[in-house]
């Protein structure tokens, strides 16, 4: 069921906007701005400095229109990628940026030489919360991978149903039978199978029937991807929508929960940040003030501190155990090379004394690291 006031509305909205040349200059900085890494659109610059509410001067963009006699000619591969970029340009526009070109007839869209698609006049945009994003997203893919469920749940968070419906898990059962028995047959379809105005009249059949009211923001969507259809059948009618937007919507659903957990991330950085930068001044305060009180002590741990004093410990005892050893040995050298007569035997006895003591020691010596096994 649609909503004929609020879409009237949002007509009248887009029709006084045309008419003022300064906002569909910032719709087309806008675009441009958007479609700024793009290979594929082209997006005319605006000159503002130019630009009045009454005159809007652009830059000159060349190219055939959808419909051109020559374009039309062209091999079937070039338009078949003509038509392919031209649907990812919408759904990167409804499903990422939330912010659509939602005038697509022929001669607003231009397939340059080069390839490239470029759009023009952009006086009518649509706009898509945020927060709405999210549910869109789960309604293409709901729609493309036949959820009917899924789809259902996504129109109540879309706001399509009345709120004083009696038994609204029943009615939601139907409603889902219904939209299963309809979309069904039109899967795995080109185009040119399509008949659009049987689709669009059992659509708005079946939206009746349940009392569905479509917010005229979400129409503009359908009113969009009505004339694109319309669009893509001209340059490939065995383009399949469908697949190129199932496609799309789950790398747009991949990239928003990359992007809200970094988002996510970020906010939690920044209070913890916050949070620092609150008690950080208290907290050095409270240091300075204990430091001059001289109330700070501070003390070293080291883990296995103890195991390594008494590894320093043995290896200072080996070491001056060795001192000795050399100091006998040499020492005794030294006696048993200075041999007099009156007392040499003496002198001798004590030299060979040092000698064994120092092999002594230094056997205790060998056999203690030899034992301890750290050598």
């Amino acid at each position: 069921m649609l909503n004929p006031v609020g879409i009237v509305n949002e007509f009248s909205k887009a029709i006084r906007k045309e008419l003022d040349f300064n906002i569909e200059a910032y719709n087309c900085i806008t675009f441009r701005e958007h479609f700024r890494d793009s290979g594929d659109v082209r997006i005319p610059k605006i000159y503002q400095e130019y630009t009045t509410r009454k005159i809007l001067v652009m830059e000159l963009l060349e190219g055939k229109r959808i419909n051109d006699v020559n374009l039309q000619k062209s091999p079937p591969a070039f338009k078949k990628l003509a038509a392919e970029k031209i649907a990812n340009a919408y759904f990167k526009q409804i499903l990422e940026d939330g912010f659509f070109h939602a005038d697509p007839h022929p001669a607003n869209i231009l397939i340059m030489d080069d390839g490239k698609i470029a759009f023009l006049d952009f006086g009518i945009v649509g706009k898509i919360d945020k927060t709405a994003i999210t549910s869109v997203i789960n309604t293409f893919e709901g729609l493309m991978t036949k959820d009917f469920r899924k789809l259902v749940n996504q129109y109540v968070n879309l706001g399509f149903f009345d709120s004083n419906i009696g038994d609204f898990n029943e009615f939601k059962e139907e409603f889902t039978k219904q939209l299963s028995d309809f979309l069904s047959p039109y899967y795995d379809k080109s185009l040119k199978e399509i008949d659009l105005s049987a689709y669009i009249s059992k659509v708005s059949e079946i939206f009746g029937k349940f009392k569905i009211k479509i917010p005229p923001d979400l129409f503009l969507i359908n009113k969009t991807l009505i004339l694109l259809e319309a669009l893509i059948r001209d340059l490939d009618p065995d383009f399949k929508l469908i697949d190129a937007g199932l496609k799309y919507s789950k790398n747009a659903a991949k990239k928003q929960l990359m992007e809200t957990y970094q988002l996510k991330r970020f906010k939690e950085i920044y209070y913890d940040f916050w949070e620092l930068a609150n008690i950080f001044p208290k907290q050095l305060k409270n240091i300075l003030d204990k430091f001059a009180r001289d109330l700070v002590r501070i003390e070293i741990k080291t883990p296995d501190i103890e195991a390594l004093s008494t590894s320093l410990n043995k290896t200072s005892s080996r070491i001056s155990f060795s001192l000795i050893i050399a100091a006998l040995i040499v020492g005794s050298s030294y006696l048993m090379n200075s041999v007099s007569t009156s007392h040499g035997s003496i002198i001798q006895t004590l030299g060979i004394i040092g000698y064994i003591v120092a092999v002594i020691l230094g056997l205790w010596l060998v056999i203690s690291i030899i034992i301890s096994g750290k050598y």
